[in-house]
């Protein structure tokens, strides 16, 4: 049932992101899925294998639900944030949705624990939460630098032309 319901929400977030009228280059959204998945895959390995703070369920319908949170749905939430963080004109819009995405993010994590798909050994909520705005932040910085770059790429071909 639960993987049914996860699943279900993951291809409702591909469709509305297929759906939605995006703001970024498409080399940007690539860019972030890249680095979304790296820094996501890394924390996992560290805090569940290595540290061993987050236990995996050993039901396989719990571990496919967890690892398609980890490869999909988190990157997929991650990159529509961004598109639509693109498109805020106020401030206090943009704290608000910064404030939005990482208790999505916890709420979405909370749902798994409560699901049993992890367990906390060593962990709580807010090691958690300090690891979404890593996340966030840390994506925010590297698109902006990519963006950059990208833009002087543009710029570059369009005076040699």
């Amino acid at each position: 049932m639960e993987l049914v319901l996860f699943l279900n929400f993951t291809i409702l977030l591909l469709l509305l992101y297929c759906l939605i009228n995006k703001k970024l280059h498409p080399l940007e959204s690539i860019f972030i899925i890249l680095i979304v998945e790296f820094i996501i895959s890394t924390y996992f390995a560290i805090v569940t294998v290595n540290k061993e703070f987050i236990e995996i369920s050993n039901k396989s319908y719990l571990l496919i639900l967890f690892r398609v949170h980890e490869v999909i749905t988190l990157p997929i939430i991650i990159l529509l944030y961004f598109n639509g963080y693109a498109l805020l004109k106020t401030k206090i819009m943009k704290w608000f949705s910064n404030v939005l995405i990482i208790v999505l993010l916890i709420l979405i994590e909370e749902v798994i624990k409560y699901w049993e798909g992890i367990t906390y050994l060593q962990w709580n909520v807010w090691r958690s939460g300090l690891f979404y705005i890593f996340l966030v932040l840390t994506t925010s910085v590297l698109l902006k630098a990519y963006s950059t770059i990208l833009r002087k790429e543009e710029r570059n071909i369009n005076a040699t032309s």
